[in-house]
């Protein structure tokens, strides 16, 4: 219900054409540089910048793969992570106050926060992508920590990985796990 909602909030811009700069120099690298020569995905940085993102490219070039030249194919895409992202947050509500409203308001109120409307409704940014897998990621290792099971944490590494070289700001998290872990040891003795 909570992602019918969401859906619907979006639903007009998901049908409009791109709509910025980003998209149309994302696409047009996907369609000229990265198709011809997929390898660059990996050896080159972002746009001649500093960043290195290249599941960013690699999102990219596959959506454009999938429908050519349309934008709705990108802003599905945007909308599914921005899906991933709610329920991440829902979960990771539920992780810390193990309480029904709280987790659900807190992913209701992310679900239609307009901080949240630039990265879904751009269809190129692939923001949603990376931040829906740290949010995922993040929900993952508590819950590896609150369980005990290694390989939690293990899905939860491979999704914080995935999300940095998506989009660099995710670079915070291993930095949030380690102050998590310690303070979830110092209150409750647990050592994963």
């Amino acid at each position: 219900m909570l992602f019918r909602s969401t859906t619907l909030v979006y639903s007009r811009i998901s049908i409009s054409y791109f709509c910025g700069f980003d998209d149309f120099f994302e696409v047009h690298r996907a369609a000229f540089e990265d198709r011809a020569e997929p390898i660059k995905i990996f050896t080159t940085m972002h746009f001649d910048s500093v960043k290195y993102r290249p599941l960013n490219r690699g999102l990219n070039l596959i959506t454009y793969l999938v429908n050519k030249h349309s934008a709705v194919t990108f802003r599905i895409r945007n909308l599914f992570f921005h899906g991933v992202a709610i329920i991440s947050v829902y979960w990771l509500g539920w992780l810390l106050f193990h309480s029904f409203p709280t987790a659900g308001t807190a992913a209701l109120l992310f679900s239609i926060n307009p901080l949240a409307n630039q990265s879904v409704i751009g269809a190129v940014m692939t923001n949603t992508a990376a931040n829906s897998l740290f949010l995922l990621s993040l929900a993952l290792f508590i819950w590896s920590l609150q369980s005990g099971r290694v390989g939690r944490l293990i899905l939860g590494l491979v999704c914080g990985a995935v999300a940095v070289y998506t989009y660099e700001s995710a670079i915070v998290l291993p930095g949030l796990m380690v102050s998590w872990m310690v303070i979830d040891y110092l209150f409750n003795r647990r050592v994963p």
